[in-house]
């Protein structure tokens, strides 16, 4: 394969086959959340019903945790280790939302002392990590969490505007250790006027990629008569595109050479970008990730070869150990517009 100046695009075929198939329901699997979801027409809300199955118990030392397969938990260290269901909603580009109840089911447990979650991000110098509890959540008379149901600001998932819903299908009293789960909970999303908040004002190309790997998280209306409901993988007429940030010294390792290579007889998009070509730091990495994904060829993954911190090759991450930023780069959110990965170069 021919090797250009240090920035060029190759315009590729087909796609790679990537192993993201659905998952298969068998008679012995884990009970999980289901739901029934109504559009209403005029694109003017959405009702949804939740089915919630009964959660998993761990008993620790005479407390319990809670866990919902395949479900999120609250996730506050020293709060009770409780779980969270989340699912995010497609909203109309520009509208507001407005949450309404319309019917839940609540049904007693038996009274326990949920343990208070203790896992958090920390480093090998914290160890060993103390005991969190927090005393005003522990100390109250009352149900937790304070609000079983809420939805978020509006949020850009690529090309789709979306809200997160989420709900706490368990609540606990500290005072007297009662526990209840949800059992159904019934709800209408109603979209009216406008919310400034993440507009969508530009159409952007849908990416493939993306609704993949979304897949069931996300509810969104059925698509349009006379859409194409399902992209085939293996067409030449939708090629991922892909962002790579490489020193240019790589460039001359050939097993990296044999991964691009592979990438364009695989049909890929690939625009390429070393040190050569911008600072090496993250703000300019960033920049360039905004610029390409407002251009013709927005990108659905960024591959950024090499260790933040050392090693035969070095590209910096953004702000933390963690290259999440350069991913989340449309709107005012924290989800991800791009799958961002890392060719490790540590020997």
């Amino acid at each position: 394969m021919e090797r250009r100046s240090w920035r060029h695009t190759l315009l590729l075929g087909t796609l790679l086959c990537l192993p993201l198939t659905g998952r298969v329901a068998s008679a012995t699997e884990t009970p999980t959340v289901s739901q029934q979801v109504q559009w209403a027409t005029a694109d003017t809300g959405v009702r949804l019903t939740l089915r919630f199955p009964q959660p998993d118990v761990e008993d620790i030392d005479g407390q319990r945790i809670y866990r919902i397969e395949n479900e999120g938990l609250i996730g506050e260290a020293g709060s009770p280790d409780l779980p969270l269901v989340n699912r995010l909603v497609r909203i109309p580009d520009r509208s507001d939302v407005s949450l309404n109840i319309l019917a839940e089911d609540w049904q007693p447990l038996d009274p326990v002392r949920v343990r208070p979650m203790q896992e958090r991000l920390h480093t090998e110098a914290d160890l060993p990590l103390s005991w969190l509890e927090s005393p005003e959540i522990y100390g109250m008379d009352g149900w937790w969490p304070l609000q079983a149901v809420s939805i978020s600001e509006p949020m850009i998932l690529r090309d789709q505007r979306v809200i997160q819903l989420s709900v706490a299908p368990l609540r606990w009293n500290p005072a007297n250790g009662a526990l209840e789960e949800l059992v159904t909970l019934d709800l209408s999303l109603d979209f009216h006027g406008q919310n400034p908040v993440n507009q969508i004002t530009a159409p952007m190309p849908h990416s493939p990629l993306m609704a993949e790997l979304v897949g069931d998280a996300l509810i969104s209306p059925p698509p349009a008569e006379g859409t194409l409901r399902e992209i085939e993988w293996h067409t030449a007429e939708r090629p991922l595109n892909y962002l790579v940030f490489t020193p240019g010294t790589a460039l001359q390792n050939v097993r990296f050479q044999d991964w691009i290579d592979w990438k364009f007889r695989k049909g890929h998009h690939m625009t390429i970008v070393t040190d050569g070509d911008i600072s090496w730091n993250s703000t300019a990495i960033r920049n360039t990730i905004i610029s390409e994904y407002g251009g013709e060829y927005p990108p659905d993954y960024v591959t950024l070869v090499g260790d933040p911190d050392g090693g035969s090759y070095v590209t910096p991450t953004n702000g933390s150990q963690y290259d999440h930023a350069y991913a989340a780069i449309a709107g005012n959110d924290i989800l991800a517009d791009v799958v961002v990965g890392r060719i490790s170069a540590r020997s």
